[in-house]
């Protein structure tokens, strides 16, 4: 998002970005040519949106679950009447925001403001694989139900949370940041209820990629100074000695890069319920990349000299262990 900050000013806009209390993010965000906002009046240090109603979790089967629905709601609860104090005080006139929650959809509801959600990812037709069986989706709605409740009690907003096709919170138009050559379509109609729900409520707008080397880049790590200074360097910029001579030589070169999500905030984290059952419960971050690494690596030794491989191993201090044991 930060490019898209950057040209939003460049045209004389005036931006400001809402964002949970990391320096790092909020370094970026300014360096972008953003304003800085918090959540919540006091700006505590330690809030953390994604922890909101954790309490209401419990430790059953489905804690997992209830935790992904529940938080959206809840910090929503927590941090709604301070955004839309501060947008309004701002005078903001269009709103922009991540459809994992609801806080952008609500203060352009209250305020009679247009929004739009950025999905950044290759549209919603790539979510099909993740959704989990139809009777998972009404549970989730169940969970949702008092939460949508009490928003529309609180706010007068109607967030229709009731949705089956509430995955995330979208707005009628959605700006997807890649190409239309690259949106992954959803499945055919008949196929799925929540994709011909998202297809009727919903417009989703490719607008190409909004990647620039000019913007600042953030991973999302926590500590990544320290991680830096235990991780095992292999250097952070391009073999470019090693590219040219495996060009030289008429060599295929594979760049496999797993993204900063699964490097970062997701390394210690069970992916087996954010998966859409695709991974087993219990499988972290960690043990996805180093499944996908030692394949990469078994393929390379069949393959020889023939092929180099270029591969991002992030910052996580312990991301090469498995090569110990190898």
């Amino acid at each position: 998002t930060f490019p898209l900050v950057m040209e939003l000013v460049r045209r004389g806009c005036r931006v400001h970005y809402f964002l949970p209390p990391s320096e790092e993010m909020r370094s970026a965000a300014r360096e972008s040519g953003a304003v800085v906002e918090a959540f919540v009046e006091d700006d505590a240090p330690d809030f953390d949106l994604q922890a909101c109603g954790s309490e209401d979790a419990g430790d059953g089967s489905d804690a997992s679950l209830r935790v992904h629905t529940v938080w959206p709601l809840a910090s929503t609860l927590i941090v709604g009447h301070h955004i839309i104090a501060r947008c309004r005080e701002l005078g903001v006139q269009a709103v922009l925001y991540d459809p994992m929650a609801p806080h952008g959809l609500l203060v352009a509801e209250t305020l009679g403001v247009p929004c739009a959600s950025l999905v950044t990812y290759p549209g919603i037709g790539s979510l099909a694989d993740l959704i989990p069986d139809p009777k998972i989706l009404e549970l989730a709605k169940a969970i949702r139900r008092p939460y949508g409740l009490k928003i529309k009690e609180e706010f007068g907003v109607d967030l229709q949370d009731q949705l089956v096709s509430r995955l995330q919170y979208f707005s009628r138009v959605n700006l997807v940041t890649t190409s239309e050559d690259l949106m992954i379509p959803l499945p055919p109609v008949g196929q799925a209820e929540w994709a011909d729900e998202a297809r009727e409520l919903f417009r989703f707008t490719p607008v190409g990629c909004m990647v620039s080397e000019e913007a600042p880049h953030v991973t999302g790590a926590s500590k990544p100074a320290e991680a830096l200074a235990t991780a095992s360097d292999f250097g952070r910029s391009m073999p470019l000695e090693e590219l040219a001579a495996a060009r030289a030589r008429g060599a295929k070169v594979v760049y496999a890069a797993l993204g900063t999500m699964a490097l970062a905030s997701r390394w210690s984290q069970d992916l087996g319920f954010q998966s859409g059952g695709n991974l087993p419960p219990g499988t972290t971050g960690k043990d996805f990349c180093q499944h996908v690494w030692r394949a990469l690596f078994g393929a390379m030794r069949r393959l020889g000299e023939d092929h180099l491989c270029v591969l991002c191993v992030g910052t996580q201090p312990d991301a090469l262990d498995f090569l110990e044991a190898s």
